[in-house]
């Protein structure tokens, strides 16, 4: 006679008595009894109820698993460091591109202060009846030779007809001058016959801008 493992027969059953609980249980089927097929359960009645079972697998056949603690703190420090260096990197950009208006009035602003001190004397004295103190910006008029400019350093650009007015919108813009012996082609540079003129402006906001011009003597 064939059985079907799946459907209950009264001759593999044995009732069974445990207090006032009921339940019958078969017997001849190795493990049927507390591991049924396929998830059915059986009830004292002989019905037959589905239980399903849910396993979740992955594509190797292996119960899935989610991240540890160790890799989600490793995962947080690896794009911390990747964030980091991104803004970093975006930080030079916005201040090596910055304004272009405001770039091109430090050069011109620069541009202009080397001028002004090239078109003075290579060596001299101040004029007379008149002062020609360093870093002074009303004595700036009377300068008459590059050294006058030597050690520059104001907050502000003025012009010569003002010189203690800032002009509007350049208030902010620092200025700097350092004059130096150099040597230029076939003059050494112990002989002071030739000079270096730095010109430094540094804006609010962006990089400075820095000229460079040479002076010797005629």
């Amino acid at each position: 006679m064939s059985i079907n493992p799946l459907t209950p027969n009264p001759s593999f059953l044995r009732r069974r008595e445990v207090g006032r609980t009921s339940q019958r249980c078969f017997h001849g089927i190795p493990g049927y009894a507390h591991n049924p097929p396929n998830g059915r359960t059986h009830t004292a009645e002989g019905a037959t109820l589905f239980r399903p079972t849910f396993r979740l697998r992955g594509n190797d056949g292996n119960r899935q698993a989610g991240l540890t603690l160790v890799e989600l703190v490793m995962f947080i420090v690896i794009v911390s460091v990747g964030l980091a260096g991104t803004l970093l990197v975006m930080d030079r950009v916005t201040r090596s591109n910055a304004d272009p208006v405001v770039r091109k009035q430090a050069i011109a602003v620069a541009e202009a202060m080397l001028e002004e001190v090239l078109l003075k004397d290579f060596a001299g004295d101040c004029p007379d009846g008149l002062t020609c103190a360093a870093n002074t910006p009303s004595d700036r008029p009377n300068y008459a030779t590059v050294d006058h400019y030597n050690g520059w350093n104001q907050t502000g650009v003025q012009s010569l007809t003002a010189p203690t007015t800032n002009i509007v919108g350049l208030g902010t813009y620092t200025v700097q001058v350092a004059v130096a012996a150099t040597a230029l082609g076939d003059i050494p540079a112990g002989s002071g016959d030739a000079k270096r003129i730095t010109v430094t402006v540094t804006p609010t906001q962006g990089e400075p801008v820095t000229i460079d011009g040479y002076r010797s003597r005629y």
